[in-house]
Formats: C-alpha cells, structure tokens, sequence
C-alpha cells in the first residue's frame, strides 16, 4: 500500500478519507502545514493529500511550489468536499497532480490517488530515463505512464508529441527504441510494477485497475517483456525493476 500524508483539520473529514481508503492505502493525518512538512523529510510518503480549503490562502503557490521542489516524486492531490468546488483543481502549474472529492465513493477517491500517483511516477520515469535513452524517448514513455487507459491510443501519444502516428514510429526506430503501441504497453507494466511492489497490492487488484480481463493477462504480459512474474517483480523492487529490465542502464 501506498504511504498517504492527509492534511486535514476537520477530523470527520479525515475519518471518512480513512474510511474510503483502507486497504489501499496507508493513511497519517496531520491537522497542520508544519507538522506534515516533518513528516516528509522522512522519505516514506508517497501521497500528499491537501485541503482545498487551503489552496485559496495567500502564500500558498509559494508553498506548493516549494514542496514540489523539495519533494519531487511525491504524488501531491488537492482534496474538494463536493463537486461544484472542482475549480480548485486547475494547479497544475503549481505543482499539483490531480484532485479527489472527498465526498466521493470510495472507488473514485481510489481511483483519483491511483491518477495522481501515475503522474508523479511518470514524472519520475521521465528524470531516470534522460540518462538511459535518447529524446524524445524519456517524454513518450512517462506520457504512456501517466495516460495509461482505456481512452489511450498511439493517435494521442503521437499528437501529445507532435507528430503523425507513422513519424513517431520513425523517430523512435531512429533512436533505437520500439513502436509507439509497445511503448504504451510498456507504460502499462511500468505502473503495474509500482503498483504491486512500491504500493504492495495484489496481482488480481493491479491487473483489474489495469484493464487486465484476468491476472494471468497481466502475468502473461510481464514475463514475456521483462521476463519477470509478478511475484518478482513485487519481491525485487516494483517500479525499479520493470524500468531496469525494459531500459537497462547504460553501462558506465
């Protein structure tokens, strides 16, 4: 499960955020800015899930700023109480991933933490793959990782890039790279191994959240491109291990 930081102050709400996510999520509250800042020096969260109640405040693009610069792969999630207050999520630019109603069932709440999580890891892959491939690689695979789903298609992959779907096939041969519509498989197994190493689920969870019909899909799909199982990849290290064995590292 992933390590979720929850800044809320009004405990009701914070009992119903535990409530929707338990099991999927490891869940600390903290009433106040000051105390989860503490805690994120320790290293161990993985979602930072913000009053929006607070975003309106002065100072706070300073803030958010700041924390992303500190904390760059933290998944940072605004949190609304009801659906008219979704304009609070339009922050990207400040550094935040996505937005969760908090009155939501609590498949959505789940669903939104596992969007913004795509997010932030993608963001991740993207920093580590600058080293190992060519560009435009790094920015094709995260977009194939943060897009991951049912409306994915080579079409958007391409345009998202600027190209035709034939042209960004040629540039990614050129660069020594496979075709768009491995990449967005590839982007798939990537979140599947965050998912069932860093995160700690089960098979049958991830496949589902995946578009996987069975978890031996996703099973069949992982050995055959990584030549890992799932159970390895959940032992040896998650996210980590699927990037290594689909990107090596170059040699130094």
């Amino acid at each position: 499960m992933a390590n979720l930081a929850l800044l809320q102050p009004d405990v009701r709400v914070a009992a119903r955020f535990i409530g929707a996510l338990a099991g999927a999520h490891t869940i600390v509250v903290y009433p106040s800015w000051c105390a989860l800042e503490s805690s994120l020096e320790s290293g161990e969260v993985d979602v930072c899930v913000l009053d929006a109640a607070d975003l309106g405040l002065d100072g706070i693009a300073e803030r958010l700023t700041s924390l992303r610069g500190c904390f760059p792969n933290i998944a940072i999630v605004a949190s609304v109480e009801s659906e008219g207050g979704e304009g609070y999520f339009d922050l990207g630019g400040l550094g935040v991933d996505g937005g969760v109603v908090g009155s939501s069932r609590p498949v959505k709440l789940r669903a939104g933490i596992d969007t913004a999580l795509a997010v932030a890891r993608a963001r991740h892959i993207e920093r580590v793959l600058k080293t190992r491939i060519a560009e435009p690689g790094p920015a094709v695979v995260a977009w194939a990782v943060e897009h991951e789903g049912g409306d994915t298609s080579v079409e958007r992959l391409a345009s998202s890039l600027g190209h035709s779907p034939p042209g960004l096939r040629e540039v990614m041969a050129e660069i020594g790279l496979p075709s768009p519509a491995r990449i967005l498989l590839w982007g798939r197994l990537l979140l599947a191994g965050a998912r069932l190493g860093d995160d700690g689920r089960r098979v049958e969870d991830v496949a589902f959240s995946l578009g996987y019909t069975t978890s031996t899909a996703l099973s069949r799909a992982m050995k055959r491109h990584t030549g890992l199982t799932p159970a390895e990849v959940s032992r040896r290290g998650g996210l980590s291990v699927v990037l290594d064995a689909l990107f090596p590292a170059p040699i130094s």
